[in-house]
């Protein structure tokens, strides 16, 4: 039973890991540091959570800004398409 559940969340960590989608839903990077300390945490705790390096397990913030870039790159598409239609529009 214990094994089994070793397994599963070595499993889980490396599907983080290794995961395309993940990599590129993250703007940032990821960073291979789980625990900040020294000179990294002091940068990491005065840059904004949104520009801050994705981290393994650490779960909140990664998914901030997942959601944060998702809502950036949506509202960039929304305005290209809008711009795009306006101009047919003007020609029509």
């Amino acid at each position: 039973m214990c094994n089994r559940i070793l397994l599963l969340i070595a499993t889980t960590i490396a599907m983080t890991l290794f995961s395309s989608e993940s990599v590129q839903a993250g703007e940032t990077g990821w960073s291979v540091r789980i625990i900040a300390t020294g000179e990294f945490k002091e940068k990491i705790e005065s840059t904004p959570i949104e520009m801050r390096p994705n981290r393994p397990l650490h779960f909140y913030g990664n998914t901030v800004r997942r959601r944060y870039y998702r809502a950036l790159k949506n509202s960039t598409q929304k305005t290209v398409s809008n711009r795009s239609q306006a101009k047919s529009n003007d020609r029509g």
